[in-house]
């Protein structure tokens, strides 16, 4: 498995209120075919600062969601599952 990541800005979303969502986009790509294309962010006041807690929430969203398809294509890959596929195939008559 061979990942490659980009993580770029989000241009600042005007959500009207007196608010921005702002974050970033994560392009999560699996032998060159993107496997996650997305943006994660949050509502951000004017004038706020880019703290710590923010920047920690968006990370964290974002390596959650490259784990669960990092765990999702290990069981994809794995040979067990390949055997059942194979053992199901086989008891199928058409």
């Amino acid at each position: 498995m061979a990942l490659i990541k980009t993580v770029t800005k989000v241009f600042p979303q005007d959500m009207g209120n007196g608010s921005y969502f702002v974050g970033i986009h994560l392009l999560l790509e699996d032998d060159g075919t993107p496997v996650i294309d997305r943006d994660f962010g949050e509502q951000f006041a004017i004038g706020q600062e880019v703290d710590t807690a923010l920047k920690v929430r968006i990370g964290t969203a974002a390596q959650e969601t490259i784990d669960s398809y990092k765990t999702r294509k290990a069981m994809f890959d794995s040979s067990a599952y390949e055997t059942a596929r194979t053992q199901i195939d086989g008891g199928l008559v058409i």
